[in-house]
C-alpha cells in the first residue's frame, strides 16, 4: 500500500494498523465531507480508536505549517509561497 511505500523500513504493516472508519453517519465523516473513508494508526493506540468509535475523539489530518496548498511541482519550481524553515522540525516546534 501507499503508506508502506512511503515509509519504507519504518512502516507498520497494514494488517497491524488500527483502522478508523469514517464512513458512518456522524459529523466530520465521509458523509459530511471527510476526504477519506478510512485510515490506519499505530497499533498501540487502541484506546484512541475506541474513543473515536464512541464519538469522544476527533481527528485532524494533514495540518501543518503551509501558507497555501502546494504541489510537488510548485514546490520544486518555487512558484508558491512556503513557510520559513520548512522541514526543520526543531524550528517549527518553537512557541
Amino acid at each position: 500500500d501507499r503508506a508502506s511505500e512511503v515509509r519504507g523500513v519504518v512502516a507498520i504493516a497494514k494488517s497491524q494498523r488500527k483502522q478508523i472508519h469514517t464512513d458512518i453517519s456522524s459529523p466530520g465523516t465521509a458523509a459530511n465531507g471527510q476526504p477519506c473513508t478510512s485510515f490506519g494508526m499505530h497499533p498501540d493506540l487502541s484506546n484512541l480508536q475506541a474513543m473515536y468509535n464512541e464519538g469522544e475523539l476527533s481527528w485532524f489530518a494533514n495540518i501543518g505549517t503551509l501558507v497555501e496548498p502546494v504541489t510537488k511541482a510548485e514546490y520544486k519550481s518555487g512558484s508558491k509561497e512556503l513557510p520559513p524553515s520548512l522541514f526543520s522540525h526543531n524550528i517549527q516546534t518553537r512557541t
